[in-house]
């Protein structure tokens, strides 16, 4: 079965999380604004307001919906569907693989900015242009912005979910990927001041409904005893006249309080000749006296009133009080929230801030260890917290505890494979020079053969008359050409011992250094017998000093040259082929290069040469050889290794060798 597209998901969350989060704030609203009661979804609220409160809150939901659908349309666009994703990865398409993971990491918290700000913007926008009647229309537009808050935090929970499904499956090699960082605290900063935002306004706005509940309630029963003590039963009007003295005799609790009476015609007069709101008026005369005088100035008002019907000539009369149940500003609120919500930020901020801290330490620990910096691995973190930060500083120190000794006894493995591959070499190499003695030795055999029948004629001719000086001076001669006919030989196989040794036994003079020359020397024999057999040249191309001195141990550095040209004479089928060795002086470092025109390297196994043991020679090969020549080359000398090549083209190895630091080593 076919997943569904990511931004239907998505969307569908977001329509759950909204459907939701209307059920449960469809009767807060009322009790949060402290709506009069029988004011919503009854006759009265379609007369006053033409759309009853439940199609005014759909209205409203359908328009949130709206816009968020568009602003998903817009923000999905480039991974709209699973198949677009999974052809992405097949293909193996970096640059769409880093799109879609970019808009992955930064897709929630997005969504949560557009679910908030959009529909508070759109909202916002509606009621200028309608005009805020009242600070109803605020306190309405402050709770909504509530709601709204609430929904992105949900939303961003899921879709967080949800994109961690996507880069699951797309993940790569984020080394070769430019990387979008979205900082630790921000997540908290996003996740927890919405959710105190819309905390601190529902406790405000509960309060604060509790609070006028509660004054109104005291208020209202005050001013009814004052309203009935006046009044007394079967008080009659007559005339305007009459009731207008009454204006001023109730006395008030409050300033802002007045007095105010309806005839029966609907016309009204107040203590302070102030007007009174058409939802005042039509609510009083309606509603009021269902809930025993109780009446309500307009949805969410803060204005609330106590009324009697009195009995007058032609007709009832309505005589009451207006009060307000909270203070006429609303400035000592907003101040308020403004001044928590900075605290709070500042605290978050904070909080965030030495979380961040204390997991940036162990990141920049781990990081040390994963690059492979000469650390030592001895940054121990002190543990400052019995939480999970101080867990995490507790398993960090084991792990470095452990990757101290893996280290060590990696090293320790690392210079036993060496030795080992050392020792291979040697004998590929001792088989080569036997070959190679076999001439020498043979020349020597001869010639000793040769000077001992001279010698042998030479002991008969002693106290032989016959024999005259100049017989003896011919028979010195000879046995002095074949001796000087000896020494090239001996020299010769005095070489070959000298490297054969050298390769065996490391010097005791702790690596201080070797010349080019003594290298080249070295490889050339050691190479000579490999050459003759497969039939290769090699061209010598030294441009540096023969006389130079490299640090380090020579039988290290043969050994990687050795490997890096028995390589390349492999890479022909064929027996015959041309070789490039050449030597480049850099100043601070020397420059090998070994060259081939051969096979080349195949495409998919040069990603992984230098990383893994790996041979392209079957089962003549061991894979150890290049491993080891990298070790050696990086450890041992500090240097480097890389090579360029192209199938059916040949190859070109590249080894630095530092040698700045070798007037020091000498000092």
């Amino acid at each position: 079965m076919a997943k569904k597209e990511p931004n239907l998901n998505i969307f569908f969350i977001y329509i759950l999380v909204i459907v939701i989060m209307d059920l449960i704030f469809y009767p807060l609203f009322p009790i949060l604004l402290n709506y009069p009661p029988g004011s919503i979804n009854t006759q009265f609220d379609i007369e006053f307001s033409k759309i009853p409160y439940y199609q005014q809150y759909i209205i409203v939901s359908l328009i949130i919906v709206i816009f968020g659908y568009i602003c998903f349309i817009f923000a999905f666009k480039d991974i709209n569907k699973w198949s677009y994703i999974i052809e992405c990865i097949k293909t193996n398409d970096l640059d769409k693989i880093k799109k879609i993971r970019k808009k992955s990491f930064k897709l929630p918290h997005v969504i949560v900015l557009v679910q908030i700000l959009i529909p508070v913007i759109s909202v916002g926008v509606l009621f200028i242009i309608l005009g805020f009647r009242n600070k109803a229309d605020i306190n309405f537009f402050m709770i909504l912005m509530a709601n709204l808050i609430l929904v992105g935090e949900v939303s961003y929970l899921f879709s967080k979910n949800f994109f961690r499904q996507v880069l699951k499956i797309t993940f790569i090699d984020e080394s070769n990927i430019e990387k979008t960082r979205i900082g630790l605290q921000f997540k908290i900063f996003i996740q927890i001041i919405p959710l105190f935002i819309f905390s601190l306004l529902i406790f405000i706005f509960l309060g604060r409904a509790g609070l006028a509940k509660e004054k109104g309630d005291l208020l209202f029963n005050s001013y009814r005893r004052e309203l009935e003590i006046t009044f007394e039963k079967g008080f009659m009007i007559e005339n305007e006249d009459q009731i207008k003295q009454y204006l001023n005799v109730i006395k008030m609790k409050n300033e802002n309080d007045i007095l105010f009476f309806i005839d029966p015609l609907g016309n009204y007069k107040t203590s302070d000749n102030s007007g009174l709101s058409k939802f005042f008026r039509k609510y009083t005369q309606e509603l009021a006296f269902t809930y025993g005088g109780h009446t309500y100035d307009y949805y969410g008002s803060d204005y609330q009133g106590t009324v009697i019907k009195l009995k007058g000539v032609n007709g009832d009369w309505i005589f009451g009080v207006k009060y307000q149940v909270s203070p006429r500003s609303i400035k000592p609120f907003i101040v308020g929230f403004i001044v928590l919500s900075l605290l709070a930020v500042f605290i978050i901020l904070y909080f965030g801030k030495t979380i961040v801290d204390d997991i940036s330490l162990i990141a920049s620990g781990l990081n040390e260890i994963a690059e492979g910096e000469e650390t030592e691995l001895r940054k121990i973190i002190p543990v400052t917290s019995s939480d999970e930060i101080g867990d995490l500083v507790i398993a960090f120190n084991k792990v470095q505890d452990r990757e101290k000794k893996y280290v060590h006894d990696l090293k320790n493995h690392q210079k036993i494979i060496i030795e080992q591959e050392k020792l291979a070499s040697l004998g590929q190499m001792i088989s080569g020079i036997t070959h190679n003695l076999k001439t020498p030795i043979i020349s020597l055999s001869v010639a000793i053969d040769t000077l001992k029948d001279l010698v042998t004629e030479y002991r008969s001719s002693i106290g032989d008359q016959r024999v005259t000086n100049k017989d003896h001076h011919e028979i010195a001669n000879e046995m002095s050409s074949w001796l000087s006919e000896m020494k090239p030989y001996c020299d010769y196989m005095t070489d070959v011992l000298a490297t054969v040794k050298g390769q065996i036994i490391s010097t005791a003079s702790g690596g201080i250094g070797f010349t080019l020359k003594e290298l080249i020397k070295r490889v050339e024999i050691i190479t000579q017998y490999e050459l003759t057999k497969s039939g290769c040249l090699i061209n010598y191309d030294i441009k540096a000093d023969n006389d130079l001195i490299i640090p380090g141990e020579i039988s290290d550095l043969v050994q990687v040259i050795e490997n890096l040209i028995s390589n390349s004479i492999q890479a022909y089928r064929d027996k015959g082929g041309v070789l490039q060795f050449s030597v480049i002086d850099q100043r601070v470092s020397l420059e090998f290069q070994i060259k081939d025109y051969g096979m080349g390297i195949p495409e998919q196994i040069q990603s992984r040469l230098f990383k893994e043991i790996i041979t392209t020679k079957g089962k003549k090969g061991t894979g150890l050889g290049l491993y080891i020549s990298f070790a050696i080359v990086k450890g041992k000398f500090g240097g480097d290794i890389w090579f360029e090549s192209k199938e059916g083209k040949g190859s070109t190895f590249h080894v630095i060798i530092p040698i700045s630091n070798i007037e020091k080593i000498i000092c």
